[in-house]
């Protein structure tokens, strides 16, 4: 406010108008003196507006500040709270006239729900020690026999009056259905459920499961004594959903468990891929029905099947590709190659390979054209010769073992997947025998293997970055050449 000449504190709270929340008994006016501290001059405001005169109502000088605080700044905002079995639970403001009855809280809150017990407590924080509570009984029913009663108590600031839910005293109790039911699992217990029922909730008996071997498990609770478990096992209708017949009552936590026929499962299928008769799927006939049982139902193996290259792939167990010889599972049904066979399984017979392939560190090089090399990646196929060792094969097609190769390190990797290695026995050596479809391999030397690999190495240069690095290298001495010509001149 602008400061006019004989301007009064009256002057100023006129100008300023009062709220009918302030309080006018005390204000404040605070003057700043010529060293910056400040003076509080206390005053009532009701004096200095009812008399001019009033010994207080000061001119006003510069910088002077006039407090005025509002009522509430001094009254305590008292609460009390209603919880539990009640509608509409919360905080609610103290009644400063203390006319608040525990039923009117109640009302305040929404009434009591149907689950409410008819004992409540009021709980109080001690004046001694706020940790510590005392707690208050009241009778909820009698008081709504009699609001005059003692139990409807005044409710004081501070106070919570918490009603309990019936539920809160109970123990939730359930029984479970398991085994060769649709949708097993726990249901809540009541008295009125029967084991007719409970698997009814549970989706029913599956198709595998049997209605004559239905197990409860039932505990013994008896008053402060050990608990005991008995099993009844029964039988019921299948079709429980439109059954009426006399049912089992259960009990709180009956376990209910569903046996499946014994034995029972879908069919289990195999594929037969390739030279079979008749090749696809096949449903396994017994457990442990095996490879040459399953191969003689398609039909047997046609004119062009290749026995020795069979490969069996397992999906159970994540087992993969299994080595085998099928060709001695034929033969001989006790053999150990003629394996059961187990669900998904896929044996796969290629057609006739009457061809061998070599290839490593041989002499070959010196014997064929690049192109015929370059064409099959180093390798080359020849006819299979009956009985013959790899050594021979090398020899006879390969012009034998290259200075970089070694002789003990050649191996046969037979169509199967089976790869054998030469035995070596001091003076002598013994190398695989050769089957049709075998693959021929001659190894390096340890040290010219180490030499290969790092020339791999080396071969994975950057040449863009190496080109680049030397058209730099290449401009930079011109630039230097035509420098000197220049300072020549």
């Amino acid at each position: 406010f602008e400061i006019t000449k004989g301007l009064t504190v009256k002057d100023l709270i006129q100008k300023a108008v009062l709220k009918k929340e302030a309080r006018r008994d005390v204000a404040y006016l605070v003057r700043i003196a010529n060293d910056r501290t400040a003076h509080y001059e206390r005053i009532s405001l009701d004096s200095v507006l009812q008399n001019p005169s009033y010994r207080k109502n000061f001119e006003v000088k510069s910088e002077d500040r006039i407090i005025v605080y509002q009522l509430d700044r001094y009254t305590d905002r008292d609460t009390f709270v209603v919880s539990g079995a009640v509608r509409n639970p919360g905080v609610f403001p103290y009644d400063s006239e203390k006319n608040i009855r525990v039923s009117d809280a109640i009302i305040l809150a929404g009434g009591t729900r149907p689950s409410a017990l008819e004992v409540g407590y009021i709980v109080r924080n001690t004046k001694e020690n706020p940790l510590l509570k005392e707690y208050t009984r009241i009778d909820l029913k009698a008081i709504e026999r009699n609001p005059n009663s003692e139990e409807n108590k005044i409710i004081r600031p501070a106070e919570e009056l918490r009603i309990f839910d019936r539920l809160d005293f109970a123990d939730t109790t359930f029984v479970r259905v398991s085994g060769a039911v649709r949708r097993g699992g726990e249901f809540v217990y009541d008295k009125s459920l029967t084991l007719r029922d409970a698997i009814t909730l549970a989706g029913g008996i599956t198709f595998e499961g049997v209605s004559n071997r239905i197990d409860v498990f039932r505990v013994v609770m008896q008053e402060n004594q050990p608990t005991r478990t008995v099993v009844a096992t029964v039988q019921i209708e299948r079709d429980v959903a439109i059954s009426s017949e006399k049912n089992i009552n259960l009990e709180p936590f009956d376990q209910i468990v569903v046996r499946s026929t014994p034995d029972f499962s879908l069919q289990k299928m195999v594929y037969l891929k390739g030279e079979v008769v008749f090749p696809g799927p096949y449903a396994l006939l017994d457990k442990n029905e095996k490879i040459a049982s399953v191969i003689a139902r398609a039909g047997g193996l046609t004119a062009e099947a290749f026995a020795e290259g069979a490969t069996l792939f397992r999906v159970q167990d994540s087992v993969g590709f299994v080595v085998m010889r099928l060709e001695q599972a034929l033969r001989n049904k006790n053999d150990k190659h003629n394996f059961a066979l187990r669900a998904n399984d896929e044996v796969t017979i290629p057609k006739s390979k009457d061809f061998v392939v070599i290839q490593g560190a041989t002499r070959a090089p010196e014997l064929y054209p690049n192109k015929i090399l370059a064409a099959n990646k180093g390798r080359i196929t020849v006819a299979y010769a009956p009985g013959k060792d790899a050594y021979w094969y090398i020899q006879e097609y390969a012009a034998g073992v290259s200075d970089d190769g070694k002789r003990s390190l050649i191996t046969v990797e037979d169509p199967s997947g089976q790869i054998k290695k030469t035995q070596n026995y001091y003076v002598f050596k013994s190398y695989p025998t050769v089957r049709k479809g075998s693959v021929i391999t001659v190894g390096l030397k340890e040290e010219k293997r180490k030499i290969a690999v790092k020339k791999e190495k080396k071969e994975e240069t950057d040449w863009a970055k190496l080109v680049s690095n030397a058209i730099a290298q290449a401009t930079a001495v011109l630039s230097l050449i035509l420098l000197v010509q220049n300072i020549n001149k």
